[in-house]
């Protein structure tokens, strides 16, 4: 299956170089795979980036995929299950800044334009009485 465009770029890698052992892997483990929307893996992405790790829109689609899975029943409640997540998001911020900004998605939290100093910072974060 070719890939459409989408803001995980690097799913769109034509002819990946670690194909053959990802195939191998999914077979040895008796693997599914999943497809998931960029609205999908950007929701999933922004509830784990509010948690405090930012991930990039590659392990979004993971993360999505995971729960698209565990809504139909493939992965059971007390399953074990890793997931991947392969890069920083700070590699990838146009797409966090465009789904924030954008007010489409789900879990989006519009960004606050503060003043580049320390009280301005604690201020935003409450720290400041």
């Amino acid at each position: 299956m070719k890939a459409k465009t989408t803001v995980a770029s690097a799913i769109q890698i034509g002819n990946p170089v670690s194909f053959k052992k990802a195939v191998r892997e999914l077979k040895y483990f008796d693997g599914v795979v999943e497809q998931v929307t960029d609205k999908e893996l950007l929701d999933a992405k922004a509830v784990v980036d509010a948690s405090g790790i930012s991930v990039c829109p590659n392990s979004g689609a993971a993360l999505a995929g995971l729960k698209k899975l565990a809504a139909k029943g493939v992965i059971k409640r007390n399953d074990t299950v890793v997931v991947i997540l392969t890069a920083h998001g700070a590699k990838f911020s146009k797409s966090a800044i465009d789904y924030h900004r954008g007010k489409k998605g789900k879990f989006s939290n519009q960004p606050k334009i503060i003043g580049a100093n320390l009280a301005s910072v604690e201020n935003a974060l409450g720290l400041k009485k």
